[in-house]
């Protein structure tokens, strides 16, 4: 499957990437974790909007 998704960003956005380069997760909310995990350190200050109200 990320071979496919590799092949399928090269040709409709061609961005050359590999299936190395493909991460899929179970959501927007784990790849947004996943991000994180890998982007900032303990310690570092996150900013988030907030919620709209409902």
């Amino acid at each position: 499957m990320r071979a496919a998704i590799a092949a399928n960003t090269h040709t409709h956005d061609r961005l050359r990437a590999s299936a190395a380069n493909v991460i899929l997760t179970a959501g927007a909310q784990n790849g947004v974790f996943a991000a994180s995990l890998c982007l900032l350190q303990a310690g570092d200050e996150v900013n988030r909007p907030r919620a709209p109200c409902i």
